[in-house]
């Protein structure tokens, strides 16, 4: 019995050791697979990257990768000569295109000693200008294309395979050939796609094909692509914020803004209480606005470049300090000559980066409906905050020494106190240049604490009310913004109306679309350099959209359902006349 159990034990012993060896190999082969080190970097082209292999190409925005072997991969390919070496060990990517022409290819790394020479009888050599020798078979058949290079460096043969969905896009793999292999960069002339920054990368994707605004692209490249990011993470956070800011309804943006204020210097506020009588809430608030705007004749407000209701503040506002002799609204956000755009009464795509925002850009309209003159003035060279300084008193009271002026500003250029012995702010030089003090708001500040005010919609505190402990921005007073697009606090006249949907053409299960909403007759002079009044995210099921606007003088709009890949899928004029 003893000897019996000495055997069991034994046996037991050789079974563990035999799993043992072959899980150690299986962990081993896998760390060892190929495609372990692979980069995919997504911009306007698509780049892969293997410092290990010291490998890389560029493709078209439209492929989309596989890293993972699957046999499905080996079936595409007919040609039984080449199909041997379609192995995982060998795997590096396969990739297909997901729009017409559609291709598809795949790339495999074969020893020199498991490769068998004589394979190559049916291919033809190459030696093109300024590329690596290559190995080439047409296979007209399978509308496939197998691709050979000796890599010397590596001991072992690059293998592409590479083919067309039908005879008609085979005819277009010339084009495929002449763009995607030109760029193959290997051995000592390897040379890795450089990333950009996020907001780059995001503008890229951007612009559509027909250089139309795709304001989809941006966010799920990004969202795609985050782990190329994780060295620039707070910038990728601020690009994500940016982006889904476009879109009105997008779910995205509120986790965004949370991680922005937990990992910045706003969070020093969260937990700061005082005095709220010292605040004027909501009628309050009106009425200490009008005495402010009376009292002084230049007003800076701040927005987050990513708070789409920082600038529905300015929107709502406008009325009010229009009735009291502001005719100079001045905005850092414009690219394009501000006379150029007054005469227009609108932004086009030229007109800046976040005018395309909708609430920015029909802040720009309703400002120019009432009568004011914008004003460009932001600068890039040399000490931006003065020459922003100079810009908007030379373009304002420099010429008209009665101008009564609103500046809206990018978060610290407003801040009237140096930081940390660094130069001044473009108040602090406004102050300087023009001699008047200008009085300024901020937005910001109340960013942490808005949960406190849930029954609130506006408040102002002036600054000695407003604890000094974590304050980051020092100004005249501190803005309370709790306004949301449904409802309308200031009594704006605004239309509700109802956009059905008939049909989607060729909806995909659980495809996300985009609804434009456009004036009509800035979308028929301008057609895709047109800015959209609206942008919502919807799905294919959904038949209709609800919108409320106050822009009741434009009678005339048109609205436009794009996919994806920015193609329209749906268009329906909008009529408001009663």
């Amino acid at each position: 019995m003893r000897a019996f159990g000495n055997i069991y034990r034994s046996v037991k012993y050789v079974i563990i050791t035999i799993i043992a060896f072959f899980v150690f190999q299986s962990c081993t082969s896998e760390k060892k697979l190929p495609n372990r080190n692979n980069q995919i970097f997504k911009e306007n082209y698509t780049y892969f990257a293997n410092d290990e292999l010291k490998i890389s190409l560029k493709y078209f925005a439209d492929y989309d990768f596989q890293e993972v072997y699957d046999r499905n991969i080996k079936r595409s390919y007919d040609s039984r000569v080449m199909r041997k070496y379609f192995k995982k060990k060998y795997f590096v990517y396969a990739n297909k295109t997901f729009i017409e022409p559609l291709f598809e290819s795949a790339l495999f790394i074969v020893p020199e000693a498991k490769f068998n020479k004589s394979d190559l009888r049916s291919f033809t050599e190459h030696k093109l200008e300024n590329q690596n020798i290559f190995y080439q078979h047409v296979d007209s058949l399978d509308y496939t294309k197998y691709r050979i290079y000796p890599y010397a460096e590596q001991n072992s043969f690059l293998l592409f395979a590479y083919k067309a969905k039908n005879r008609s896009h085979f005819f277009n793999i010339k084009e495929f050939e002449n763009y995607i292999f030109p760029s193959l960069t290997m051995g000592a002339n390897y040379k890795k796609h450089v990333l950009q920054s996020p907001f780059d990368a995001a503008n890229q994707s951007f612009f559509a094909i027909d250089s139309s605004l795709n304001y989809l692209a941006p966010v799920a490249m990004l969202e795609m692509y985050k782990k190329q990011f994780e060295e620039q993470y707070h910038v990728y956070i601020q690009a994500l914020a940016t982006y889904t800011s476009f879109v009105e309804n997008h779910d995205s943006l509120q986790n965004y803004l949370k991680f922005w204020i937990d990992n910045t210097k706003y969070r020093l506020n969260r937990d700061i209480y005082f005095d709220t009588s010292k605040m004027a809430f909501d009628e309050s608030f009106i009425e200490q606005l009008k005495v402010i705007a009376d009292t002084n004749r230049v007003i800076m407000l701040n927005e987050n470049h990513f708070v789409p209701k920082d600038r529905l503040m300015m929107y709502n506002l406008l009325d009010l300090f229009a009735k009291r002799g502001y005719k100079y609204l001045a905005i850092e956000a414009i690219w394009e000559d501000g006379d150029t755009l007054t005469q227009r009464g609108y932004p086009i795509l030229s007109s800046g980066f976040y005018t395309r925002e909708p609430t920015m850009s029909n802040m720009i309209r309703k400002a120019i409906s009432l009568g004011f003159k914008i004003v460009n003035y932001d600068a890039w060279k040399g000490n931006r905050d003065s020459l922003q300084a100079r810009n908007i008193f030379e373009k304002t009271i420099q010429q008209d020494s009665s101008a009564k002026v609103l500046v809206h500003a990018g978060i610290g250029h407003i801040n009237e106190t140096r930081e940390h012995g660094k130069r001044k702010n473009m108040a602090g030089y406004f102050y300087d240049i023009s001699g008047i003090n200008p009085f300024t708001i901020d937005q910001l500040e109340f960013m942490p604490l808005l949960h406190l005010f849930e029954n609130h919609y506006v408040g102002i505190i002036q600054k000695n009310d407003f604890p000094q402990n974590g304050k980051v921005i020092n100004v005249d007073a501190y803005l309370l913004n709790n306004l949301d697009f449904e409802n309308d606090y200031f009594g704006n006249s605004r239309e509700t109306f109802v956009v059905k949907i008939d049909s989607l053409d060729n909806p995909y299960e659980d495809e996300t679309f985009v609804a434009y909403l456009y004036i009509k007759s800035e979308y028929e002079q301008h057609a895709n350099k047109a800015i959209p009044i609206s942008v919502k995210l919807i799905n294919y099921r959904q038949e209709k959209v609800i919108y409320k606007i106050d822009l009741c003088d434009k009678n005339e709009l048109l609205f436009i359902v794009r996919d994806r890949f920015n193609q329209i899928v749906f268009v329906k004029p909008v009529s408001l006349i009663r």
